[in-house]
């Protein structure tokens, strides 16, 4: 059995809104690792992974041809890539050419994210065989593996003689098998979410036990490429894959914050200066990314309104990533 194309897109939808989620908690997590950060570290790595699976699943470029395809992936994706994140690279009220465009392509930003995968659709448009596919998969697998343990870094650093520190985060080795795996789901997304459901108190638990075990061993490197890295976030994007399937996610409201995720990934950054009239108590480490996202929510849909005032809607949601505009969200 499994679920029909609408309720599995709309399941999908809370897909991206737990995502979303994911990427705040991960950028506005609080670095002195108490118990409650070492959870959220944890937490934060889960929402890119599940981003690429479901970019992997509505990968379509068969459908559209090449040009197509990547024309509109330059309006939808490019534009809005380079215009957010130039103004957040401007409240630094300082601008370097060099400095600039590595921040634009990721170069230890949140940016990365948009590099991989506008990479992933580059090379997933000349390799998509089901066999390139599952070597992606294994390649990742294998990439990650190294990276963790550090013998990439020690190989860059010997065949450069020290000049190059390389960042994993632009590796496309080791999220190319993410993006793969949701190309593979294309066809058996909605039986493999009905599954997830029916065996969703088990896969919780198992994720609370390797939580555990991680926060143990690694109690101050839990982020992506940790030792635990494979099987934390494996079961991790598991884990949440099943927790978009429950009924109490089955409301529009959610389903609108997810039409938004990608605008507001592009622009959670700059509710960050609210943090600072937050509370700081400890538990405010689940709570805060919660209110970010809300002023998020607010900032974007009052620009929206503005904007439609001044008939300049169109390029507000142009600039500022925001799709789905006229279409009314509803709940599965």
């Amino acid at each position: 059995m499994s679920y029909s194309v609408e309720r599995t897109n709309n399941m999908l939808n809370v897909a991206k809104f737990l995502a979303i989620i994911s990427v705040i908690v991960a950028h506005s997590r609080s670095t002195n690792y108490n118990y409650l950060s070492t959870i959220t570290e944890r937490l934060g790595t889960l929402g890119v992974l599940t981003f690429l699976i479901i970019g992997g699943y509505y990968f379509n470029i068969d459908k559209y041809g090449f040009v197509p395809f990547f024309k509109n992936k330059l309006k939808t994706i490019v534009i809005p890539w380079v215009f957010t994140g130039t103004v957040i690279y401007l409240v630094g009220l300082h601008f370097d050419l060099i400095d600039w465009l590595l921040w634009i392509i990721g170069y230890k930003t949140y940016l990365y994210y948009l590099t991989v995968i506008m990479s992933c659709f580059l090379v997933l448009s000349v390799f998509n065989k089901k066999n390139h596919l599952y070597f992606f998969v294994f390649l990742t697998t294998l990439s990650i593996f190294l990276t963790s343990y550090g013998y990439i870094d020690l190989l860059v650093f010997k065949l450069s003689k020290g000049t190059i520190v390389f960042y994993n985060y632009l590796n496309i080795f080791n999220w190319l098998g993410v993006f793969s795996i949701g190309v593979l789901l294309k066809k058996n997304m909605a039986a493999f979410l009905f599954f997830l459901n029916k065996k969703m108190i088990y896969i919780i638990g198992l994720y609370l036990i390797c939580l555990i075990v991680s926060v143990y061993i690694e109690p101050e490197s839990g982020g992506y490429f940790s030792k635990m890295t494979l099987p934390m976030e494996f079961i991790g994007v598991v884990c949440l894959f099943s927790l978009c399937t429950l009924p109490v996610f089955n409301h529009f409201i959610f389903a609108r914050i997810a039409e938004l995720s990608f605008g507001i990934y592009l622009t959670h950054f700059l509710m960050f200066p609210i943090r600072k009239y937050l509370p700081t108590y400890f538990f405010m480490e689940f709570i805060n990314p919660f209110i970010i996202l809300s002023l998020n929510v607010v900032f974007l849909l009052l620009g929206l309104r503005i904007s439609k005032l001044i008939n300049l809607d169109g390029l507000y949601c142009t600039l500022l990533g925001i799709r789905n505009v006229n279409k009314k969200s509803k709940a599965y």
